[in-house]
């Protein structure tokens, strides 16, 4: 007696394609999708920024004539500019403001000229839409009350 041997049928091998096929489609399309939607980079934080600690220095000027007042301040990592305002306690309140990306700040009498009385200057940092708190005020006055801003320059009180 012979045996015969049974030789397998094209149907099963297709069949067993199409069923690797469609099995392992679910897991290609799971490892695509994981891998094609990453989430956005997205960072939160309840930080703030520190206030400035302000201070004042009195400099001599050209050859001692038209002083003016310095303002250093601590700096903020990250801050990228610093609003330094000057307002005085007339009524109403005299106020100018300078943009600037660091200290040191000079603060000249032209900047002031016309203008009378004691200025009061403070510091606030930016980042963005963020500001830190006002830092505490630094007075400045006219080195010479007679010549006033203009013409006899600023110094610290």
């Amino acid at each position: 007696m012979t045996a015969k041997r049974r030789s397998r049928t094209p149907f099963s091998v297709g069949a067993f394609l199409i069923g690797a096929l469609v099995g392992g489609m679910p897991l290609a399309a799971v490892a695509y999708w994981s891998a094609a939607s990453a989430a956005p980079a997205f960072s939160a934080s309840t930080a703030t920024l520190p206030v400035p600690s302000l201070s004042c220095s009195s400099q001599s000027g050209f050859l001692g004539l038209t002083p003016y007042a310095r303002f250093t301040w601590t700096t903020n990592a990250g801050a990228t500019s610093y609003t330094v305002t000057a307002r005085n306690d007339a009524s109403p309140p005299a106020t100018t403001t300078s943009e600037v990306s660091g200290p040191p700040f000079d603060l000249r009498g032209s900047l002031l000229s016309g203008l009378a009385g004691t200025f009061h200057v403070s510091v606030v940092a930016h980042y963005g839409t963020w500001t830190s708190a006002s830092s505490t005020s630094a007075a400045v006055v006219p080195s010479d009350p007679l010549l006033g801003f203009l013409l006899g320059g600023t110094k610290c009180q």
